[in-house]
């Protein structure tokens, strides 16, 4: 008897541990990112005076116009099993906040967009994209208090990254 179960039960048990061993670790690790940003440029338009009687106007003052932001994003994947970021947004929060997402209502020939790379990132390797874009403001007063970059992504489609990876933030802006 003792033979049966030194010989087969035993060995079934080690089974099943290790499956279920297997099963818990399966979910182990995950996705680690390092961000770089390699630019971000505010661009100004001049403000002129109303006057009916000048022939030019006086300057003055200038307000934001424009922002371009550049960075580089390295995704590592630990886990055992391919897996990715999804519905990756590059957003502009300002201070009270609201958001707006960047690139969203126009490009230029010189942007850049390769977070579709990240989409499907192989187990133990790591991608690396580039993010380039220019974003008109359309309330550039609302930047007088700071705002902050980053992105928000999902993991594999299903969970929303409660902590966005900060790529930038400034607590006030003078004009």
């Amino acid at each position: 008897m003792d033979q049966i179960v030194t010989g087969v039960v035993f060995p079934l048990l080690e089974s099943m541990l290790g499956f279920s061993v297997d099963l818990i670790t399966d979910n182990f690790g995950g996705i680690k990112l390092e961000c770089e940003l390699t630019m971000l440029n505010i661009g100004y338009k001049a403000l002129y005076e109303d006057s009916e009687h000048n022939v030019i106007p006086k300057c003055i003052g200038r307000i934001p116009d424009d922002m371009t932001i550049e960075f580089n994003i390295t995704a590592y994947n630990s886990k055992k099993h391919t897996s990715g970021m999804s519905d990756c947004k590059v957003l502009l929060e300002y201070s009270d906040g609201n958001k707006v997402e960047i690139g969203n209502l126009f490009s230029c020939e010189d942007d850049v967009n390769e977070l579709e790379n990240l989409l499907n990132i192989e187990s133990k390797t790591t991608v690396k994209v580039r993010y380039r874009q220019r974003e008109i403001f359309w309330n550039p007063e609302r930047l007088r208090s700071g705002f902050k970059v980053y992105l928000e992504y999902r993991i594999s489609g299903k969970k929303k990254v409660s902590t966005p990876l900060k790529i930038y933030e400034i607590k006030s802006l003078e004009f």
